[in-house]
């Protein structure tokens, strides 16, 4: 059996972080999903705009710490 090395998430729940697909928005991290097959982290974060509230899946390129 072969050894794995799984992603470590570079964000934790509740970080808050700049969107950068989405013009640098402020959001928050609300959902981890780490994916060993391909060594990945992908992130649920919610911002909110114009008063409605917005939720994304991004990996973590597009993310930047606030």
């Amino acid at each position: 059996m072969s050894e794995r090395n799984w992603p470590i998430p570079k964000f934790q729940y509740g970080d808050k972080v700049k969107l950068i697909p989405v013009e640098y928005i402020i959001a928050r991290v609300i959902d981890i999903h780490i994916l060993g097959a391909i060594g990945a982290v992908e992130y649920d974060v919610r911002y909110f705009d114009g008063g409605k509230e917005n939720r994304v899946r991004v990996f973590e390129d597009e993310l930047e710490k606030l």
